[in-house]
């Protein structure tokens, strides 16, 4: 005899929030008595979807204008339908005020150039055309790369006060990362650019070392008084002053304001491979890449080395950069295989997955904006706009260059130069 098994199935609904079945949460009503029956009474009237057998309220407060109160989820006799500790703010009142959710009913506002309070509202009024911006303010310590709350201000005529609305937003401004002009240039392929404290723009080619002007114009080539070991890949001048020069042989040399070497800082075999890229964070440590992906942290005086973190080996990184990041004490590294997140510290924490391959170099202008230049065999160089993260944002279209970006300096002032395979230098647009 074959005995046969039955195993009862038990089938769970999906639990759902109680906003799916309440949309409207604002009754310009007054209420007699502001007790819980009443309450449901009017929600129910206007949510027909509600199950009222699974919801309670709860934090009911009259201050003769106004009834506020809190609709939250229920578990009824072991049975419950909305998710468990979910609760929706109620408002009963006949003065006419709208919640702020009534009147900005397009949470996503688009493109925005800077996330600032005033580009911030602009843009929620343009998709919200019913909105008064007037009435409303963003919480300043909301505002992130990404979104932004926006709260009615205490004294408001037309809507509730102190109710809120987050709103989305991508970051990006077109114009940024694209030609503005051609600055004079070395002639050979740039690998480093630094600004000095003097206002003048230091740029090295493999072998060479120049000097231009705050336009970049007028080049003067530095007469080097000693004989560098390797090529020249970086450049940087601290914040205590001094100005380093790393090589393709891992060497480190300590410049004067005019170029001149004034000492031989580090010997080749203190670090794993060619010096890459060099860059001193807010915090004062000085972070160093050598082409075999390995992070190194420099003293400041430029005469001690210590290995951090390596990169994965997925490849050289004869052409690597550092930015820093806004988000959580975290600098973005760039090789041509991608970015890399790392701590502020060096340490390694996780490749970007964006799609971006053969990036030649990454720069932070003083507004926060990232760029990444990207090289495109047989074609002109593509720049995209990145988030704090590593993410690609959007590609700039039109950047007009045409030559491959290696390098590139920020001002002071907020100006852009990038420096080029084909020793151009170029000027772009940053606003």
């Amino acid at each position: 005899m074959n005995i046969i098994h039955l195993q009862k199935l038990v089938f769970f609904a999906k639990r759902i929030t109680l906003a799916t079945d309440v949309l409207k949460t604002n009754f310009p009503v007054s209420l007699d008595i502001a007790n819980e029956d009443e309450i449901k009474k009017e929600v129910k009237a206007k949510n027909g979807a509600l199950l009222e057998e699974y919801v309670k309220v709860k934090n009911i407060v009259s201050d003769g204008q106004f009834v506020t109160a809190d609709l939250v989820s229920w578990e009824n006799n072991g049975n419950s339908f909305y998710l468990e500790n979910d609760s929706l703010p109620l408002y009963f009142s006949k003065t006419g005020k709208k919640l702020l959710s009534e009147v900005i009913t397009e949470n996503n506002i688009g493109d925005i150039k800077i996330n600032n309070s005033d580009n911030i509202l602009a843009a929620v009024q343009t998709k919200n055309l019913d909105v008064i911006k007037e009435e409303i303010i963003v919480v300043e310590n909301s505002i992130t790369d990404r979104q932004a709350v926006l709260k009615v201000k205490e004294n408001s005529e037309k809507y509730i006060a102190n109710t809120e609305v987050t709103v989305q937003y991508r970051i990006f401004n077109p114009n940024v990362g694209t030609y503005k002009r051609v600055a004079e240039g070395i002639g050979n392929k740039e690998t480093a650019m630094i600004e000095t404290t003097e206002g003048l723009i230091m740029a090295a080619s493999d072998t060479t070392l120049y000097q231009l002007d705050s336009d970049a114009n007028n080049i003067r080539k530095v007469e080097l008084n000693r004989k560098l070991e390797g090529g020249i890949r970086s450049l940087i001048q601290t914040r205590e002053g001094p100005i380093f020069l790393g090589t393709s042989k891992g060497v480190i040399y300590y410049l004067d304001k005019d170029g001149n070497i004034k000492e031989q800082l580090t010997q080749s075999e203190e670090i794993n491979g060619g010096i890459t890229f060099m860059s001193q964070l807010s915090t004062g440590t000085i972070l160093l890449i050598t082409t075999t992906g390995y992070i190194y942290q420099l003293r400041p005086d430029g005469k001690k080395i210590t290995e951090i973190s390596r990169l994965p080996d997925e490849g050289s990184y004869s052409y690597a950069s550092l930015v820093e990041s806004k988000i959580g004490d975290m600098v973005l590294v760039q090789s041509g295989a991608g970015i890399y997140q790392l701590h502020i510290d060096g340490t390694f924490i996780k490749k970007v997955v964006n799609g971006l391959r053969s990036l030649l170099h990454i720069t932070k202008l003083k507004n926060g904006i990232i760029l990444g230049f990207v090289n495109v065999t047989n074609g002109n160089p593509k720049v995209f706009q990145i988030d704090m993260y590593g993410n690609a944002i959007a590609e700039v279209p039109k950047p007009n260059l045409w030559s491959a970006v290696y390098t590139s300096v920020v001002t002071t002032k907020g100006r852009l130069f990038v420096g080029t395979w084909g020793g151009i230098i170029f000027e772009l647009n940053t606003i």
